[in-house]
């Protein structure tokens, strides 16, 4: 056990750098400083609200509208009003916005929405843009990597804090696990309080399969962990196979997911394209969405 904690606060103590491959690496938390930072330069002050600020937004397979709006029924419908909203990978787009717009048309409570993100200058954005446009900052901003488990789960406890809300009921995730699943494949270390840790195969001996988790598959495991049974997670994704392992035999990591999450919904919509209406012949592109749930029979929240 000691061993196990060791390796994960030396795995975790710095950045992690994402897989080693050309080309960009969307798993990397220094790719994304690196790119947030640089898009925080283009913006002046926190009152510009020019088009250069508007320039600083940047959303990922479209806006997301249609499955934020299903997500918002979902949670009227399985009377999961009462918890913390998650925005994971909430970047610098407009989907905390999006959030915030739609709890106060209900009347419901924005100060639930969390937007968390593990590179920092985004979260400075996201603080940002929100206030931009609204005036002032109702939602919570934090920084957290999702891939660790035990500064995740710390991170909501202190938001359930500040909110007296009743855990994690709903989960907003536009390309997050997309970008996650370009990452390596992590081992399983010893547990903490219940709770597995992960360290990058590259960082030490490559495990056996049983223990070799997927990057999805411990998002799936930190996530579920932290949500309360019947919780919903909300995915935009380019992939259509995202959750099949939901569905499919594998190691503990693959169990551990289908102990939890189950696929409720799956949907196609057609990609923001940008074409013109002259690219007749060019083929719809499209993405897909996916409400899960978080089963009431898997593991109890932490």
């Amino acid at each position: 056990m000691a061993q196990a904690q060791d390796d994960h606060d030396a795995a975790l103590s710095g950045r992690r750098q994402g897989p080693l491959f050309k080309g960009t690496d969307y798993s990397s938390q220094d790719y994304w400083e690196r790119r947030f930072a640089a898009t925080a330069a283009m913006v002046k002050s926190a009152e510009q609200r020019t088009s250069e600020a508007d320039g600083a937004e940047f959303d990922w397979l479209g806006s997301g509208d249609e499955l934020m709006d299903s997500l918002m029924a979902q949670m009227v419908a399985g009377s999961m009003r009462d918890g913390l909203t998650l925005n994971i990978g909430s970047g610098s787009s407009r989907a905390g916005r999006g959030l915030r717009r739609r709890f106060e048309e209900k009347g419901w409570d924005s100060r639930q929405i969390v937007n968390l993100d593990y590179a920092p200058a985004a979260i400075a954005l996201s603080r940002m843009s929100e206030e931009n446009c609204f005036g002032d900052l109702k939602t919570q901003h934090v920084v957290a990597d999702l891939l660790d488990g035990f500064s995740l789960s710390q991170e909501i406890s202190t938001s359930v804090t500040r909110t007296n809300a009743q855990q994690v009921t709903a989960i907003f995730d536009k390309s997050t696990a997309d970008a996650l699943s370009t990452g390596p494949n992590l081992r399983a270390l010893g547990t903490k309080t219940g709770m597995l840790s992960f360290v990058a195969e590259r960082n030490g001996p490559r495990p056996a399969a049983a223990e070799s988790w997927a990057p999805v598959e411990v998002l799936a495991y930190n996530l579920g962990r932290v949500a309360r049974p019947g919780a919903f997670w909300a995915v935009l994704s380019y992939s259509a196979q995202r959750f099949d392992f939901l569905e499919a035999s594998g190691g503990r990591g693959v169990k551990e997911a289908q102990r939890l999450w189950e696929v409720m919904k799956k949907w196609a919509v057609e990609a923001p394209s940008g074409r013109s209406l002259q690219d007749t012949h060019a083929p719809a592109v499209y993405h897909w969405c996916y409400i899960l749930r978080r089963r009431c029979n898997g593991h109890d929240h932490t």
